[in-house]
């Protein structure tokens, strides 16, 4: 009857079909047919018939099997079907209604697009906060998010926002976000680069004497590991006074006596203040 030369059999069958396709259980044996790609086929024919209303009735049968998830994955997966509704929807003299029901049909299988960046505020050295912008779609689905830092996923979920915990202070990131729905990852978003605050260095490694006379000692150290921000240089105690401070790696200490054990400290700095002390005896 779908295909038949007669359009009152056409559209009747139209009407079976989406009368079918409402239901839950109608839709999937629809879908599931050993016919169903003929079906397709012929409604995506259907829409250019020169009786416009058989057209619209092949429209509303292709927007109700479209409304349904599982149909929107179907029918993205027919390209017949989207170069059919392109067509029509690209005429100018074509019956309103028809194209109204095109319409409708072409924003339901629209695919989604790369979301907006997302927003980024530094909350510390290792927290930041993340929001962006909701995208909707006419499919049905449900929309998940995904926040990336490189191939690192920080968030996967519903939520348009997230809290990004642990981060290495003073530290360059780079977040994008992509929308994620049943079959379907969307483009990623333009990515947005924050930079983490400073926070208090770790301590000079591999401190030691590298020299010693009667009234002098030679300190040397290693930067930290971590500086966690912009070297402020470093300062030397000698117990609990401060003694030295440099940017070298490296301090000479005057005026001490001779055969006589010190206790020295080096500690690294920051814009955040001094880190842990590390210590040696000479």
């Amino acid at each position: 009857m779908l295909s038949c030369e007669d359009t009152g059999a056409s559209k009747n069958a139209c009407f079976a079909l989406s009368c079918l396709a409402t239901n839950l259980e109608g839709h999937s044996r629809l879908l599931g047919n050993a016919h169903s790609d003929d079906v397709l086929k012929t409604l995506s024919i259907l829409l250019s018939a020169e009786d416009s209303e058989t057209g619209w009735f092949a429209a509303m049968t292709l927007r109700t099997l479209a409304s349904q998830p599982k149909g929107c994955l179907r029918l993205r997966e027919f390209p017949q079907v989207h170069t059919a509704l392109k067509k029509i929807e690209q005429l100018s003299d074509v019956n309103p209604d028809l194209k109204e029901e095109v319409i409708i049909t072409l924003e339901i299988l629209k695919r989604l697009e790369p979301p907006d960046p997302p927003t980024i505020t530094v909350l510390g050295s290792d927290l930041c906060h993340a929001e962006w912008n909701q995208v909707t779609t006419k499919s049905g689905f449900d929309v998940r998010y995904q926040l990336f830092e490189g191939s690192k996923c920080f968030y996967n979920g519903p939520k348009c926002q997230c809290e990004l915990e642990n981060l290495t202070p003073y530290t360059s990131y780079c977040f994008k976000v992509r929308a994620v729905t049943d079959g379907e990852e969307s483009p990623f978003s333009e990515a947005t680069t924050v930079t983490t605050e400073e926070d208090l260095p770790e301590s000079p490694v591999n401190v030691r004497v590298i020299g010693v006379t009667i009234s002098q000692l030679k300190l040397g150290w290693d930067p930290p590991e971590n500086f966690n921000g912009v070297s402020k240089g470093y300062y030397v105690y000698q117990g609990k006074t401060m003694v030295e401070h440099t940017s070298e790696l490296s301090a000479i200490l005057s005026g001490l006596s001779a055969n006589t054990t010190y206790d020295l400290q080096v500690c690294a700095a920051t814009s955040k203040g001094k880190g842990p002390r590390a210590n040696v005896s000479g």
